[in-house]
């Protein structure tokens, strides 16, 4: 049977030099675990919205299946986010169509402008180039339809 060997400390010191090294761990713990044991502690975060596959905010004409952060985690460290940003704000999320994705960081690849000038739904509408390409995208599906 295989295990996994948890290191665990109060302290937060999870795998301190002196425990890889060999020497006494002091108040840090091992624990072995079996795989049954790590998946039944593991719960991954519920994402309802991923599941039910509702249109995405932006297109509105795919399923949405990704989340995008309109300020990108990258930022979220940054004392100037902090300062202008509550908690809640900085980790919002959208659920967005695979392609709408993509095209906001292609079209965007500056995570710091997309957090900056990008910050909510209508303003990510208001970029040109993703403007275009949301029309682009509604014009499809219209002649799909016909």
């Amino acid at each position: 049977m295989f295990g996994l060997t948890i290191w665990s400390c109060p302290q937060g010191n999870s795998g301190s030099d002196k425990s890889l090294r060999g020497e006494p761990a002091g108040i840090c713990g091992i624990k072995t675990l079996s795989c049954d044991e790590f998946r039944s502690s593991f719960h991954p975060p519920e994402r309802t919205s991923m599941k039910s596959g509702e249109p995405c905010v932006l297109c509105e004409v795919e399923a949405a299946f990704n989340q995008h952060h309109l300020i990108p985690r990258h930022c979220h460290r940054k004392s100037w986010w902090k300062k202008r940003f509550s908690k809640e704000e900085m980790q919002r999320t959208i659920s967005v169509c695979k392609m709408c994705h993509r095209t906001i960081h292609n079209l965007i690849p500056d995570e710091k402008e997309i957090g900056r000038d990008y910050y909510t739904i209508e303003r990510l509408k208001t970029h040109p180039a993703f403007a275009n390409y949301l029309a682009w995208k509604r014009r499809r599906l219209d002649s799909g339809k016909s």
